[in-house]
């Protein structure tokens, strides 16, 4: 499609838009933006496409439509598309200033009064449930005061009713249990011999109630107890001494197998066994601990050594590992 064919085109889509009269300064406007477009053979889409406008917002402005446009961006789209268009703008921007903006409108409505039929409704319907809800609520709560405080002393007659029978009764008790005292001294003799007797057998000590022994067979224990230390053997077997020189654990055992110590001793302890040899010692510290089997002082591998030493300690002071 060549230039002429545009502009033919466009001619005759729109023949009567271009005879528009030149009535407002809006439509001058339009007229000269338009014309000139015409004659560069610019289309309308390829305009809004550089300017990065919609089609509608050009065609707005060569129609004379500025009041569609928001004021505040419309002197500036008429400077971008005269410019684009090879026309000054100055020209066309001073018919701009001539044009009154239309008035603002309210973004809200205003807020309206009711009717006053509807006024009265309400009013009406506050009052009902008012005096429907509010005096019997009263009436319950003052209803529920008064039966609390009847009931007050009601309550405190019934006490001290209760109270005034007790010490009545309390009081007759108190008499009669006199008068059976007065009249029955025996019985009364008996109980407070009762009671002192109790008395005197609790504050009694603790020997004079037990009994006592036979003095035939106390004296005939100590001479049985000596007759069996005379008749115990003297111990069989050899006594062990083991001296610690520094803290050290040992573990002991006697000949049976019967283990004789298993402890941690501090420095200076000592320790006699009297059981049969040979003993299984086993010493945490040998260096630390000094040994005597029947008063000979005994002599082992590792004494002058801090390690832990295992041996057994037969009956002639010999070690055998």
């Amino acid at each position: 499609m060549t230039d002429n064919d545009i502009s033919t085109s466009t001619d005759s889509s729109e023949p009567d838009q271009l005879r528009l009269a030149v009535g407002r300064a809006e439509e001058e406007i339009g007229i000269q933006i338009r014309q000139q477009r015409l004659k560069r053979r610019v289309r309308l889409e390829a305009a809004a496409r550089d300017l990065k406008l919609s089609v509608v917002t050009l065609e707005r402005i060569e129609q004379g439509e500025l009041d569609q446009l928001a004021p505040i961006y419309r002197r500036g789209y008429v400077r971008n598309y005269a410019q684009y268009l090879g026309l000054d703008p100055e020209p066309l921007l001073a018919l701009i200033e001539g044009v009154e903006p239309a008035a603002l409108q309210p973004v809200m409505p205003g807020r309206k009064r009711p009717p006053k039929f509807d006024r009265i409704l309400k009013f009406s319907t506050y009052l009902i449930v008012t005096t429907l809800i509010i005096p019997p609520l009263v009436l319950i709560y003052i209803q529920g005061g008064s039966r609390f405080i009847e009931r007050e002393p009601v309550i405190s007659e019934q006490v001290a009713a209760e109270s005034t029978g007790t010490s009545e009764q309390r009081i007759a008790d108190r008499v009669a249990r006199a008068l059976s005292l007065d009249d029955a001294p025996d019985q009364g003799e008996t109980d407070q011999t009762n009671e002192s007797a109790t008395v005197a057998a609790s504050a009694l000590p603790l020997a004079s109630i037990r009994p006592l022994r036979d003095p035939a067979a106390a004296l005939t224990k100590p001479d049985a107890a000596a007759a069996s230390v005379e008749s115990e053997p003297e111990p069989a077997g050899s006594v062990l001494v083991i001296e610690v020189l520094e803290d050290s654990w040992l573990e002991v055992y006697a000949g049976d197998g019967q283990r004789l110590e298993y402890d941690l001793l501090r420095s200076g302890d000592r320790r006699r066994f009297e059981a049969d040899p040979p003993f299984r010692l086993l010493l945490g510290r040998a260096s630390a601990i000094a040994l005597e089997l029947d008063g000979k002082p005994v002599e082992f591998d590792g004494q002058d050594r801090a390690d832990v030493a295992s041996f057994d300690l037969l009956a002639d002071g010999g070690i055998r590992r």
